[in-house]
């Protein structure tokens, strides 16, 4: 269940005009190359790009995987529409598998494909390991970065298709990933794993050997069609949600705070991206750059090097400067 354009400073660029693209520009289909570039970066310039994240490395990755096999069927938001893509930008705009509005549900359909599995073994002596499983089951990981971190839902229709869904709220450039975790993982009834069982030697045997059962290996493969790029449209120019200015929000209610469902805090809030140590816009925050810290790891700097802050969609956590200022009523004393 688990989740732009590409690179370009802004150096000579006025802050005026990076304000002047956000606020004259509010979707993908009216903003020239330009213009697109700047309100991206206007948005969020800490915005990750395609392989600022890393991928998956360190685990089993075995070599049997069916992440090759999946076919993307349908999109929920189609791509930028022809007739509005200049013909000096075209490869610059087709980048994009899709054009969402902000705060819309993006969705894609995707399939295992029996067919493919046949026939790359077609001419082989050996048989596939296995075949999609019909019933479904197969496991993902699902994520997509860019101006924030994200992650949705998996919906297994149990006939090989499997329904991908997530929120995206701030605007900008998204890489989506969807790894398959495992291909055709045990029933819950298999488990324990990794003990010895007790299997005849032949059908009418009554001699025994011992049988190793060996726990599935994560594989971590990314699936057939992905990574691919999403272009996410303001809701409103210049704001990146409908509630606009965090000051506007009221405060969390206890019901805000509190998970009720795997798939409540999908759409409550999400990690927005707000610092990145690889941007010409990082300020340092350690004593010592050049150093390693608890500190620097604590906040994201020594690790990936990227920083975030969990934000709620409709309301605000109540922060201890709010709780001083209310017990000092703004002097700064404690009355």
């Amino acid at each position: 269940k688990y989740s732009i354009i590409t690179g370009r400073n802004f150096d000579g660029e006025s802050s005026s005009s990076i304000s002047n693209a956000n606020n004259n520009t509010s979707s993908f289909s009216q903003a020239t190359e330009q213009n697109r570039s700047r309100i991206h970066h206007a948005l969020n310039p800490f915005a990750l790009l395609p392989g600022d994240l890393p991928g998956y490395t360190g685990w089993a990755r075995p070599e049997q995987t069916l992440a090759g096999y999946f076919d993307i069927e349908r999109s929920s938001h189609p791509g930028p529409i022809a007739r509005d893509i200049p013909s000096s930008s075209t490869q610059q705009y087709t980048k994009y598998h899709s054009v969402v509005k902000s705060e819309d549900k993006f969705s894609l359909l995707i399939t295992c494909n029996n067919d493919k599995i046949l026939d790359s073994n077609r001419e082989s002596l050996v048989e596939p390991p296995y075949l999609c499983p019909e019933e479904g089951g197969s496991l993902f990981y699902l994520r997509a970065y860019g101006p924030s971190v994200i992650s949705g839902n998996i919906i297994d229709h149990h006939n090989r298709s499997y329904s991908v869904e997530m929120y995206p709220v701030d605007p900008g450039e998204y890489t989506v990933e969807l790894v398959v975790t495992f291909s055709s993982p045990l029933n819950f009834d298999d488990l324990p794993i990794n003990r010895a069982k007790s299997v005849a030697k032949t059908q009418s045997s009554l001699e025994y050997e011992n049988e190793e059962e060996v726990e599935p290996g994560f594989e971590g493969y990314m699936v057939a069609g992905f990574p691919l790029l999403i272009w996410v449209d303001p809701l409103f120019p210049g704001k990146s949600s409908k509630q606009g200015s965090v000051d506007e929000k009221p405060l969390c209610n206890i019901t805000q705070l509190t998970d009720s469902s795997p798939l409540s805090s999908l759409s409550k809030g999400h990690w927005q991206v707000i610092d990145h140590v690889a941007r010409f816009s990082h300020q340092p925050l350690t004593p010592d750059e050049s150093g390693v810290t608890l500190d620097g790891y604590r906040m994201g700097l020594n690790s990936v090097g990227v920083r975030m802050q969990y934000t709620f969609e409709d309301c605000e956590l109540l922060r201890i400067r709010d709780i001083f200022d209310g017990m000092t009523n703004g002097t700064g004393h404690i009355i």
